[in-house]
């Protein structure tokens, strides 16, 4: 049975479902001037006028709206929302929590996977956790997961690194 009080609404368009980690076109990045930053610890590449909230990991973080307007950009990721889902392990297609969504305490993690390889102990992925509901929703209207998936059951899923453009 599915535990229907953690599973928000997932966000449509054209028919389409809209994953919450999905950037829109209202939230373009805007321009962002870096500067060298000298410290105790050494000097660092950061933001000019950086605060406290850009830096996540020790690493400075894009800055960007999160208004969820526009149209969907299905091949942009939003970087707080991303960040967000990884950190707090949040469901990447509706946004809810994962946390108590299951009686064992494991995460559902889903990937695109060409021949449907199984996922190996210790493997890193840049895509977050899923529900189960919001599963099946991906395997049918995503289409790299259209190609093939594979799926797997996590008892420990930490923040290993960032992943980034600069």
């Amino acid at each position: 049975m599915t535990d229907t009080s953690q599973v928000r609404p997932v966000t449509w368009w054209d028919g389409i479902p809209v994953p919450w980690v999905t950037a829109w076109s209202r939230e373009s990045i805007p321009r962002q001037l870096l500067a060298v930053q000298h410290g105790p610890g050494g000097d660092r590449l950061g933001f000019q006028n950086e605060v406290d909230v850009d830096r996540h990991y020790g690493v400075p973080w894009v800055r960007m709206p999160a208004v969820r307007r526009g149209r969907p950009r299905h091949e942009k990721v939003h970087a707080l929302r991303q960040r967000q889902a990884m950190s707090r392990l949040l469901r990447q297609l509706c946004g809810g929590p994962t946390v108590d969504s299951r009686p064992d305490e494991r995460t559902l993690w889903l990937m695109g996977a060409r021949g449907g390889a199984a996922v190996a102990e210790g493997q890193r992925t840049t895509a977050p956790p899923v529900h189960k509901d919001c599963a099946l929703l991906a395997v049918e209207h995503c289409p790299p997961l259209r190609r093939g998936w594979r799926a797997a059951l996590v008892s420990y899923a930490p923040v290993w690194g960032v992943t980034g453009v600069l």
